[in-house]
């Protein structure tokens, strides 16, 4: 049994985000009991920061990316067997991570996700920034079985944490399929409708 945590390729800090995760299955075990996070950082991520699991007993690492993580070396020609994850998703009790499109392939899969959208000052193309920036993600705040946690703070991981986990299995199914299929089969207005609006507003 295991949580699945998508890095995305623009996440920032994640060896912090799994060293609070680690710390928080630590210190719950009556909670998360012989629950482990699967990490699956994105294979075209870029290295903003080197991560380590050393000493992080409640991490382990994906298979599909274990080559690439051991030598941190992650490149954008790589794409990984698309049979392989869907099995990975639909197996994992719960789904979290950044904001990447596996969020809406764990959606379609009836996956509740935490996104992690929290401001790294340290690092100007950050998580809240892409949020708030970003027009393809705004239609997140309206699905139901989405989360967010926009803190590293411990506190308050663990408690969007442990609430997620409780209520990982009361899904609104018919709120997330209305808003997935308006991301994945028919957006109105359309992407380059909504970019037209967006530059004549600006000009």
């Amino acid at each position: 049994r295991y949580i699945l945590f998508l890095g995305s390729s623009m996440l920032s800090k994640e060896q912090e985000i799994l060293t609070v995760l680690n710390k928080i299955l630590e210190n719950n075990q009556t909670v998360f009991k012989k629950i482990k996070v699967v990490y699956r950082p994105h294979p075209w991520r870029k290295k903003q920061d080197t991560v380590s699991l050393n000493n992080l007993n409640h991490i382990i690492i994906d298979r599909q990316l274990k080559d690439m993580f051991k030598k941190n070396f992650f490149k954008n020609s790589f794409q990984p067997n698309l049979k392989y994850y869907p099995k990975l998703i639909d197996n994992a009790e719960l789904v979290m991570g950044g904001l990447t499109s596996m969020m809406v392939e764990s959606l379609i899969m009836k996956k509740k996700y935490l996104a992690f959208i929290f401001n790294d000052k340290d690092t100007f193309y950050n998580p809240k920034k892409r949020m708030d920036g970003m027009e393809h993600f705004k239609i997140l705040k309206k699905i139901k079985n989405v989360k967010f946690c926009n803190t590293l703070n411990y506190n308050i991981v663990e408690k969007n944490l442990k609430n997620a986990w409780k209520y990982r299995k009361k899904l609104n199914i018919d709120n997330s399929n209305y808003f997935v299929n308006k991301i994945v089969a028919s957006p109105t207005p359309s992407y380059k409708e909504n970019l037209v609006k967006l530059i004549n507003s600006i000009i």
